[in-house]
């Protein structure tokens, strides 16, 4: 079952992220998110954030390189905002998969 979800802090175009959660009939969740990893350990992040969202260990869980292929790239990352908006993303996707 797969969920794409739009995050918007605020009216600004440019501040949306994606997120695509896939969960597999293993019980493994794929995350797809709109964030770059840089070394600011977003892909860490956003499995912690599924994690408590989905209420399932985070070893069940894996978070797949940004490609525009699944999601579109977000406009531009600065400070800790990427974290706040993707994993924001992560965490309504997960909420409307959860029963």
């Amino acid at each position: 079952m797969i969920f794409m979800n739009e995050s918007m802090f605020n009216w600004f175009v440019f501040l949306q992220c994606m997120a695509m959660v896939s969960v597999y009939t293993d019980g493994t969740v794929l995350l797809h998110q709109s964030g770059i990893e840089m070394g600011q350990g977003i892909f860490t992040k956003m499995i912690q954030v599924a994690s408590r969202a989905l209420g399932i260990p985070h070893e069940l869980i894996h978070c797949q390189e940004t490609s525009t292929n699944t999601v579109p790239n977000q406009y531009g990352a600065s400070s800790s905002s990427t974290a706040d908006r993707n994993g924001y993303a992560i965490k309504v996707t997960c909420t409307l998969l959860d029963p």
